[in-house]
Parts: structure tokens; sequence; C-alpha cells
């Protein structure tokens, strides 16, 4: 191997370049290669030890650019088309009830990148400059998020001046200045206390395709199996009661509240708890100091993505969110060597073995035209095509990204951290740079599935699900599943094998304690774990004396909560602990003793149990889970039952010819056409999305399952 090669060329050469300037012109179409073979591949870790690092990081942040400058006008043109669809309400036409069901189910968005990209359109509606300059790679996304702030159409021409002269963290603090002289009180008028936005603190906000905010914790907590069922139930009861498919964090938050809530006497009941505390007793959690055990360390000490974080991706978690550890001398280092940097790119041009990042011509294809007399069909099918250019190049940025955070090539380049970096030269958020390394990660093993979410083929969403718990023996059939049902039943389906995995890792975890000790791997015929006693804690390494004869099996509950949502969460633990003890109990409960506790306050407070006569009048409503029934819809209030047979037409008040839908769906639905619904043999309802005579609907489905899927099964 050459010294000088680059890292990822070692086994191949690049394609040699033809014309000169050809490479400044760059068409997207579906499926194209827009990164060289031998730069995609990751070399074998024998292979690296002659590449210079320098030259490396180079190629890697010159192909980084270009996917970025590829992807500003693919974004823009998004967000407009997004927008004009939300504006005519074209989602009803297409037989959906709002446009957060229309883009998971057909562009595999999730609702707040598409609140974020409703919000960008409407802002730079007024701004033509601003639009232009961003979709010519003039400035990055996070500069135009910057710009928003102050720009104006009388001052946008002065600021894009500002932002092409200088990096992000400068621009920031112009922003800040400007926003500072702009807010200040005149003379004798008093000063508001407006509260700083996240950008004026010098973070950025949230860009991840999540519903995570900025900072926030993994919970685990290690509960019997029947507990774990009443979990589920508590979580189906809170949207029930919310009418929304909450996260689900936002239901331990309910279910926290609402303990909390009942408590008699709180503030009474903490004071005689604090006074009462031992800090030298081994059986309080809160008095332990000592590191959790293995058991804690499964969930509790897991990344977003359900696997272990490791930290030399990125200087560790706290790099990745922030450069909180920047020393002011260092960042003074940072901007000489930028200002050096572009100085030399200037300078020497592109090398023939890495094409240039600045001055591109994207060509976007005419399937993605904005024409502003696109019918909501045709802006479907806009939005389609647009969907499957942005997730190319989605996968050869997470592929790209992946190997230059893991190498830390990012320092080569003079930057402090992969946050820094992914702000000032990729031109993309760090949580969304996070989020592709994750699934790149998880498709790397997965090649079915990695290539049909880079064709379009498997929608982003759908992809991240069934990538947390597929395995290369099951791969082609979570890819069959995804395929052939809806968001909806699809995440529901991932959620069941998630909690088999979790039981899983737990039974593995036990088997490898019990070997350690020389004891009994104490798991059942099942392959569930059983304990003679609730030895494993989450949250302390002590194990309790033996409390029952009778065996448990034991599960796993984890999930993602926002910090404030997660002190709650615990903070209601040491109430219960603290009410516990002053009912006299003799120890300290254990964690999932004080969440069977929240879930018993939650069901009395809750659930409902009528009579007979109100069974009578829900028992449709409670048939169909209290939800609209049509496919992937998610709505859980404003819920009407509908007779998929009219009754002008002699339809009955039968069980088996009643259906719960949504307002929106029944009305601006079936009664207007956009919706068509019919029954089946055996109980099952066939649904027609947005009925056209001349191409047909948008979609078909049985229940939740797509049509010839459906079709392909009965035929089998």
């Amino acid at each position: 191997m050459q010294a000088d090669q680059p890292l990822g060329a070692s086994r191949h050469q690049p394609p040699e370049i033809e014309e000169p300037g050809s490479e400044r012109v760059v068409h997207l179409v579906p499926g194209a290669v827009l990164v060289p073979e031998s730069v995609l591949t990751p070399p074998l870790r024998e292979e690296t030890r002659g590449v210079m690092r320098g030259l490396a990081a180079l190629l890697l942040d010159r192909h980084l650019r270009r996917l970025a400058r590829m992807r500003n006008p693919v974004e823009s043109r998004l967000a407009r088309l997004l927008l004009r669809l939300d504006e005519a309400s074209g989602y009803l036409d297409l037989g959906f009830a709002r446009l957060k069901d229309y883009a998971a189910e057909r562009l595999g968005l999730s609702a707040r990148r598409v609140h974020l990209f409703l919000s960008l359109a409407r802002r730079l509606r007024d701004l033509p400059l601003t639009v232009a300059a961003f979709e010519a790679g003039t400035v990055s996304e996070s500069q135009v998020r910057l710009l928003l702030r102050v720009v104006s159409p009388e001052t946008e021409a002065a600021w894009l001046e500002k932002a092409a002269a200088l990096n992000v963290r400068l621009l920031e603090r112009e922003v800040r200045g400007a926003l500072a002289v702009s807010q200040r009180p005149a003379d004798g008028a008093e000063s508001s206390t407006a509260q700083p936005s996240p950008c004026a603190e010098g973070r950025e906000p949230a860009e991840d395709d999540g519903d995570m905010s900025a900072d926030g914790e993994t919970i685990g907590i290690l509960v019997p199996e029947r507990l774990r069922a009443r979990w589920e139930e508590a979580l189906e009861l809170a949207r029930r009661s919310a009418g929304a498919p909450e996260p689900v964090w936002r239901c331990a938050e309910f279910i926290a509240a609402d303990y909390l809530a009942g408590v008699p006497d709180l503030a009474g009941l903490l004071t005689r708890s604090l006074s009462d505390d031992r800090p030298d007793d081994p059986t309080d959690p809160a008095a332990s100091a000592t590191p959790a055990g293995p058991e804690v360390q499964t969930f509790a000490g897991a990344g977003l993505d359900g696997t272990a974080r490791d930290h030399d991706s990125a200087g560790g978690l706290n790099s990745c969110f922030g450069d909180h550890g920047d020393d002011a001398a260092l960042r003074q280092d940072t901007d000489l060597f930028e200002e050096i940097l572009r100085g030399l790119e200037e300078e020497a041009g592109a090398r023939r073995w890495c094409p240039p990042a600045e001055g591109l011509d994207v060509v976007l294809p005419e399937s993605v035209r904005d024409d502003p007399s696109d019918s909501p069909r045709r802006l479907d099918d806009r939005l389609v095509a647009c969907i499957r250019l942005r997730q190319n190049l989605s996968w050869h940025q997470g592929r790209l990204l992946r190997l230059f955070a893991g190498r830390r090539l990012y320092r080569e380049l003079g930057f402090l951290s992969f946050s820094r970096y992914c702000r000032e030269r990729a031109g993309l958020g760090v949580r969304r740079a996070w989020h592709l390394i994750s699934l790149e990660r998880r498709l790397w093993l997965l090649p079915g599935i990695a290539q049909a979410y880079r064709s379009g083929s498997l929608s982003w969403v759908k992809a991240a699900a069934i990538a947390r718990v597929a395995t290369e023996r099951t791969e082609q059939d979570w890819l069959h599943l995804a395929r052939s049902v809806t968001v909806r039943r699809l995440l529901d389906e991932v959620a069941v094998a998630q909690a088999e995995v979790d039981r899983a890792e737990i039974g593995r975890d036990e088997v490898d304690r019990a070997h350690a000790s020389g004891g009994p791997t104490g798991l059942d015929t099942d392959g569930g774990v059983q304990l003679s006693a609730p030895a494993l804690r989450a949250g302390s390494c002590h194990q309790s004396p033996p409390q029952s004869p009778q065996p448990l099996a034991w599960s796993g509950i984890r999930f993602w909560a926002p910090l404030e949502v997660a002190s709650l969460w615990q903070h209601a633990f040491r109430v219960c602990r603290a009410l516990a003890r002053s009912e006299g109990a003799d120890r300290s409960l254990e964690d999932w003793e004080c969440l069977d506790r929240l879930l018993d306050s939650f069901f009395s407070t809750w659930e409902v149990r009528g009579g007979a006569a109100w069974r009578r009048r829900y028992k449709i409503f409670e048939r169909d889970g209290w939800r609209c029934r049509v496919p992937g819809c998610s709505s859980r209030r404003s819920l009407q039952v509908h007779h998929v047979l009219f009754r002008s037409q002699g339809g009955s008040d039968d069980d088996r010819n009643l259906v719960v839908l949504c307002a929106t769906h029944h009305l601006q639905g079936i009664h207007r056409g956009r919706l068509r619904c019919h029954a089946l043999p055996g109980g099952l309802l066939a649904w027609e999305l947005g009925p056209d005579p001349v191409r047909g609907p948008v979609a078909r489905y049985v229940e939740d399952v797509v049509w010839e899927a459906a079709q392909r099964r009965a035929a089998s």
C-alpha cells in the first residue's frame, strides 16, 4: 500500500475524471452513486497502518461537504412541497386525517421533522436571496437557522455577505449581538425578561428525526414478567386518556405526576423522610454510592439506539452534544486553522482524486419539479420522489460519517469535537449526524434492509424500527413485514419483538453471573429468568434477602426521557419509598415494587369501570381499542361510530357493521368520497385511501396490511 493513499482507497482506486470541470455538475437521480465505491468501502484495520490520516480526513471531508451541498436543494424543495400540501389540506384528498400521518406512512418522516420543514418553508417564503444562497451551498443549514432569527427582506443581502465570510460560531456571535441591540429597551423603558432561546445560549436547537429534546437519559428497570404486562396496559391507558399516541416518556410523566398528586401531605412526608434518612444504611438505594451492577448496565447504560454507546467515536457523549470542554485558546487556534484551510483550498483547487466541494451545480430531476398548479395526487408523487433522493443522500452521509467519527478524523482538520465539525463543515446538526451513524451501524450487517433504505423503497421510519430487532437470520422476514403493513402496525410488532430481546438479554446476563459464581443458572424452560427473590435491582448493586419461595420470571423496561421527566420519575420513586417507611415497612422498596405502586394508583384513577349500560354504549370503542381504525391513522380523540354499510342502504346496527373512526375520517373522508371502506368475509375491512377513477386509490389495505400482500397471503 502506498503511504500517500487516503483512507478507504487502499483496495480500489477511484475512477479517473474524464473531463475537467465535469465533476462540478451533479445530476441527482434515484439510486445514483454519489461517492466512489473505494471511499464508501471501509478499509480493514490492517490496511490503515500506512494511510496518511490527514489526507484521509481531507478526502472524507470533501465528500461530506459535497453531499451537504447536494442535500440543500432537496431539503428546500421538500419543504416547499410539504408546505403547499399542508396549506391546501391536500392530505385530506389523499385519504389521511392529518399531515403527520401522511408524512409517516407515505414519506417516512417524523412529526418533528415535518414541523421543522414547514417552519423553514414559511420563514423562507419572503427571503428569495436566502433561498438561493442555501440551494447554491453558499450558506449551510446551520447558518440559515441562525439567519432566520434576525434577517428580513431589507437586510438579507447584508447578512448573507456576513454569513459567507464567517463560520457558524462567529455568525452566531453576530446574531446574538444584533438581537441584544434590537431587544435593548429605549431610554426610560423597562427591560423585558424574555427567555433566551437555545441558540442564544450557544446551543442550536435539536435537529434529530426523533422526539427527543436537547438532553435526556435512558431509564432501565428490571421487573417481574406480570408487571411488564401491567406496564404495557398503563401505557395504552395513558395514550387513550390523552387522546394521542404519546411517546413512552410522556406516559411515564403522566403516571408519576398522577401518583404524586394523590400522596397526602407530600411536603410533610418529605420533611420526615429527610430527617429519618441514614446515609450509612446499606439497604437505602439513595445512600449507596456503589456503581450499578451488570444488570443495571444492560439497560440504563445503553445508548439511545438500544446499543451500548462507544465513547471513542467523538470523545464521549458530552463532546457529541456540545463543546463544553473547549478552552478559549484552543478555540482561537481552531478559528485560525479553519481560515488557513479555506485559503489553501481556494489556492490549490480540486485534486484529481477528490472532486470539489464548492461551486457545484446540482440538477434535480423533473420528477420533483415545483409547480404551483399541481394537484394533491401530483404533489404526493413529487414528495415520494424527493424522499427517495433524500434517503440516498442520507445513506451516503451515514456511511462516511461513521468512518469519519469512528477514526476521529475531525481532529486532523483542527476541530475539537465532532459536534463542532458537524456544524462548521458538514452542514448538519450533530443529532442528525448521530442518528445517521447509529442507523448505519445497525444496517452494516443487514445488507437487504440497507439497500431497501438506500433506494427509497423502505422509509426511514420503517428501516430504523426493524433495524433494532432484525438479525442476519430474520432480516428478510422483517423486510417483508415492513413492506406489507402500515407504520402503526410495524411499530407494534417491533415493540413486541423488542420485549423478547430485552428478556433474552436478561437471561444471558443471569447465565454469565451464575457461571461466574459457580451457582445454578436459574433459567426456566421458556428461556426467562427464574429467581427465588427480587435479587436484581435497577439503581443499586445490593441484593435483598429472599422474600418468597416462589420463582419469578423477570423482564426489562427501558425508555428514554428528558432530564426533567427522568428527575420527576426518580422523585416519585423516592416518595414511594418514604411513604412505605411511614407505613411501617421494614426495608426499602425495590424499584419494581415502587413501579407496582405507581401503576396501582394510575389504574385506580383512570381505569373506567362502567356498568352494563356503559359497556353496551361503548362496546364498539372497547373492541376497536379506542382508536380510529383507518390504516395509519394515529387519532384517539373525537371518535365516532360509523356504519360500514350505510343505514340508508339497508345497513343494520349489528356489531359487524360498525367501526370506530375519527371525526375527520368519518366526515371529511367517508362522507366526501375521499375514503372508502367495505366489509370482507371473516369480519375484515378493506380500505381505499384517496380513490381516483383514473389512477386508482393512493393506497389499499386490508385492515393494516397492504392489499397486494393480503392477496398473496390469502392465495398461499
